[in-house]
């Protein structure tokens, strides 16, 4: 086995009292890009359908989305990682600051572009147009990540982290409810059943560019602490590839983000099936939006973690919050103009995930093995299952799937010293997963002898291999 330090109830809390008030100010600001993340890559799902009836096309062609957008961070990496090594120098005169105002600055471009594709009709282009947001977010990505871990305790560097994915995955929830009054017409459209339009995205895409550009002033205005900087130390070798627990979580990457990503890419066309609800998109939004609620329920509660209180409070909050959080989800719905009772039995899948964490408690490679255990279980029952529970259990993977990251990062860069920025622009380039497993799960799904559902067993061996690295790392 591969030790690696293990967080520790004493050491495992935000040292909020021992972080300077720039600090607290960057934590905000990034944690705000983090919802951008979210809202943009739950966005793409709702693309897929819009784009497969625009353009007339399969499954797989349609998955071409996830592909172009996640595609882009495996080549914004290497960019990033072979000039590190080619020209040290270089790494200096960008600084985590210029990093993070400079992808901003390329996704605003990239949603302008996008906003002119709407006048070409091809569907190649708004391929490229996704790729260039999606590089932006690379470099945001690279920057962001260790930012967070670097902010305070690197042992509470997971828990920042998870806090910065309750918001990303906030983003997931609302982001189809906002997209869809756009892209379907809202209720309207239900009563209407009005056409899916290409020129329905400009709005969503033109407010989404602005957005980029203010927060890059505000990134550009708050300060960044000196030892937050990438690091100026020559690094002209691939030193962070000799750290195994480097290697395997680059593996464990792209499992994790290619199984989530997949699952909620693909998530439209399961509802549409027969065996499933047989509902096309425009009335799939609530499902939608519960697959990015999960994320962020998951993430609130693992965030539970992050705050000093006694066991007992510990296990109340743990037991409080994911309802708390699924309460938002309802309300958010119910603001969408959609019916509760659709979605609110999903409650009772809940319990599920506060006994995984009340089991794993503090420890984050504990948390990974139970979480990756649980998605397991849920996808296992999602296959075999038909109707509106089948739907949830897969639905529940998400829950689970939410508390991955947070845990495998730290883990994955800690103990690289000058090698800590090499390894965490391998770990970005590992998102590859999620440009290549939804395309790969659309061919399946478009084979007749498997179809949509079966075709989601693609996610249920990403999370074996994630589960498998959490028992590694032990």
């Amino acid at each position: 086995m591969i030790k690696t330090a293990v967080i520790t109830p004493e050491t495992q809390q935000i040292d909020v009292d021992n972080t300077q008030t720039g600090n607290r100010s960057l934590l905000v600001v990034i944690v705000c890009v983090f919802f951008f993340w979210g809202f943009a890559a739950s966005g793409n799902a709702l693309l897929i359908p819009v784009f497969k009836e625009s353009f007339h096309l399969s499954q797989f062609e349609a998955q071409l989305v996830e592909l172009s957008f996640y595609i882009a961070y495996f080549i914004g990496s290497i960019i990033y990682f072979v000039i590190s090594i080619k020209k040290a120098s270089w790494l200096p005169q960008i600084s985590s600051k210029k990093g993070m105002i400079r992808g901003l600055l390329l996704s605003a471009f990239g949603s302008i572009l996008l906003v002119a594709a709407t006048s070409i009709h091809s569907y190649i282009f708004f391929l490229l147009c996704l790729f260039v947001i999606a590089l932006g977010f690379t470099l945001q990505q690279i920057v962001a990540n260790p930012l967070l871990v670097q902010l305070g305790n690197i042992n509470t560097g997971a828990h920042r982290l998870i806090l910065a994915g309750s918001v990303n995955s906030f983003g997931n929830t609302i982001s189809p409810l906002i997209l869809s009054v756009f892209l379907f017409g809202g209720l309207a459209a239900k009563v209407n059943g009005s056409a899916l339009s290409l020129q329905s995205v400009r709005i969503p895409y033109i407010v989404l560019a602005v957005l980029y550009v203010v927060f890059a002033v505000w990134f550009y205005k708050t300060p960044v602490p000196k030892t937050s900087q990438l690091s100026d130390e020559p690094v002209k070798d691939l030193g962070a590839l000799k750290y195994p627990q480097l290697v395997l979580g680059m593996v464990a990457v792209f499992c994790y983000v290619g199984g989530e990503v997949t699952m909620q890419s693909n998530l439209p066309a399961l509802i549409h099936s027969a065996k499933i609800l047989g509902l096309p998109a425009r009335d799939a939004i609530p499902y939608l939006s519960l697959f990015g609620g999960c994320l962020m329920i998951g993430r609130w509660t693992g965030a539970v973690f992050s705050f000093k209180v006694s066991k007992t409070a510990q296990t109340f909050l743990l037991c409080l919050v994911p309802f708390l959080a699924f309460g938002i989800v309802l309300l958010v719905n119910w603001l969408g103009g959609y019916s509760l009772n659709e979605i609110i039995d999903y409650a009772l899948f809940l319990p599920i995930l506060i006994i995984a964490l009340l089991i794993s408690r503090n420890n984050p490679i504990k948390i990974l093995i139970f979480a990756s255990a649980a998605a397991i279980i849920m996808i296992a029952g999602g296959l075999l299952l038909n109707g509106k529970y089948a739907l949830y259990c897969i639905v529940s993977a998400a829950l689970f799937s939410s508390l991955m990251w947070p845990c495998i990062f730290p883990v994955a860069i800690k103990g690289l010293g000058k090698y800590t920025q090499q390894g965490s622009s391998l770990l970005i380039m590992m998102i590859l997963g999620g440009a290549i497993l939804p395309p790969l799960q659309g061919l399946l799904s478009d084979h007749p002898s498997i179809g949509i559902q079966l075709s989601y067993i693609l996610p249920l061996l990403c999370f074996s291999y994630v589960g498998w690295y959490g028992l590694k790392m032990k």
